[in-house]
């Protein structure tokens, strides 16, 4: 069936993003890999030396850092679709990753409403300037997910508080 083998490639699709591009020690989906090695997979990241100096630029473009917002936005998202439509209550283990991102991200550079497109694995260091399209992905994702069942109280507040700290 058609269904079958659209289920398979959204699963492998999954699969790929949660085993391969996810960095469980901070939370953070980073934009691409060059390796298939595990203990190599993020190693073309900047140094935080050259993250604290802004090499190759303030935003950390083509670095591979550029986007992790982004992604918790398009992820969050995705989890709230997609338990719309299966009813799958293991979804709310992704969605405790990607908000392990999302506070790592809020908080980094402990100024209230800013967010970081990614982070270091070193879990300190991140390019200085955000942008509107971090904001509103992330945003966008955090309002879909506040609309899930899936959302717990405490999972709520959060984000609601940091909701209220971007319009601030």
């Amino acid at each position: 069936m058609k269904t079958d083998k659209l289920n398979d490639q959204v699963q492998a699709a999954w699969d790929y993003v949660f085993n391969h591009m996810y960095h469980e020690e901070t939370g953070i989906v980073f934009d691409y890999r060059t390796s298939t090695d595990p203990d190599g997979a993020f190693s073309h990241l900047p140094t935080p030396k050259e993250i604290q100096a802004q090499v190759p630029n303030p935003c950390g473009w083509d670095t591979g850092m550029e986007n992790g917002a982004i992604f918790v936005g398009l992820l969050l998202d995705a989890i709230a679709n997609r338990y719309k439509v299966t009813k799958d209550e293991t979804l709310h283990d992704y969605a405790v990753k990607i908000l392990k991102g999302l506070r790592l991200l809020t908080s980094v550079s402990g100024v209230r409403g800013f967010l970081a497109r990614a982070v270091h694995p070193d879990g300190k260091s991140f390019y200085f300037e955000s942008s509107r399209d971090q904001y509103t992905f992330a945003v966008y994702g955090m309002w879909s997910y506040l609309n899930c069942p899936l959302c717990t109280n405490d999972e709520r507040e959060f984000l609601i508080d940091t909701l209220v700290s971007f319009a601030e």
